[in-house]
């Protein structure tokens, strides 16, 4: 079984394991088509005859994600791009069914706040990790909501406020995943058939239910706090657009330094 959109791609294993390919390389770019795209297939999976116990999302080409279209960030579309990735977030805690992250290569930004909606985050030895907005003089909504889940306040002060690239090594060790291997695949295909596949879909899914329960409690309450702060706040100084277009046009920012926190 398969099936494919433009960007996204879907593969099935016999033991009835769905992979979600990302399927821009090199970067696989989370942009709102990437987005709708990623949407429909799990819709598709959700719906369709044959529901799977597992869904795996990873990246073609080397590499899971660079991150959310950083032109999508700009003020005519940046609303937009933030309302499509919640709602892609909410689907996958709601998805009933195991979720998982296979990273190889670089998951940053909004690529890492992806992973971060899943059950578990499986890190090749070459995978990288972070939330660098902060270089663009932004800050990662979802990483601010999702990541104080796992990890304590300190290594999320290093991850958002440093906005540093994370080896595989250190990501794990800090837990900001949970798993290193040398083979993604075969590390996520002996965790599901040593005990996932053998167990009752309905008791799967009220545990999974269960155990999503702060990841839905914060997309619900604090993330719409933190985009009415980039929305309105952050955006609405020099620096929060500087970063962005400075990006865009391949030049070095100049910043203005004026606090927006009131």
């Amino acid at each position: 079984m398969g099936g494919n959109t433009m960007t996204v791609t879907t593969t099935w294993n016999p033991e009835g394991v769905a992979w979600l390919s990302l399927d821009s390389p090199p970067g696989n770019i989370l942009d709102l088509e990437m987005m709708g795209d990623l949407s429909n297939a799990m819709t598709e999976l959700e719906e369709g005859k044959h529901r799977p116990y597992a869904v795996i999302l990873r990246g073609a080409g080397g590499n899971f994600c660079y991150g959310a279209s950083v032109e999508e960030h700009l003020p005519d579309k940046v609303e937009e791009m933030l309302f499509h990735f919640t709602e892609l977030l909410r689907q996958m805690v709601a998805f009933p069914a195991v979720t998982i992250a296979a990273v190889s290569g670089k998951a940053l930004g909004g690529g890492y706040e992806l992973a971060l909606g899943c059950d578990r985050l499986i890190l090749d030895t070459n995978a990288v990790v972070g939330l660098p907005e902060i270089r663009l003089c932004v800050f990662p909504p979802a990483g601010l909501a999702l990541l104080p889940l796992r990890a304590g306040d300190g290594t999320v002060a290093d991850a958002v406020l440093a906005g540093r690239l994370i080896g595989a090594e250190e990501a794990v060790q800090k837990r900001l995943a949970d798993v290193l291997t040398t083979d993604v695949e075969k590390e996520i295909l002996q965790w599901l058939e040593g005990g996932v596949l053998h167990h009752s879909r309905a008791s799967l899914r009220v545990a999974i239910d269960r155990m999503r329960r702060r990841r839905r409690d914060v997309l619900e309450s604090e993330l719409p706090k933190l985009h009415r702060m980039y929305l309105h706040e952050l955006t609405q100084f020099h620096d929060g657009e500087e970063g962005i277009r400075a990006f865009c046009e391949k030049r070095k920012p100049e910043w203005d330094h004026i606090d927006f926190v009131k």
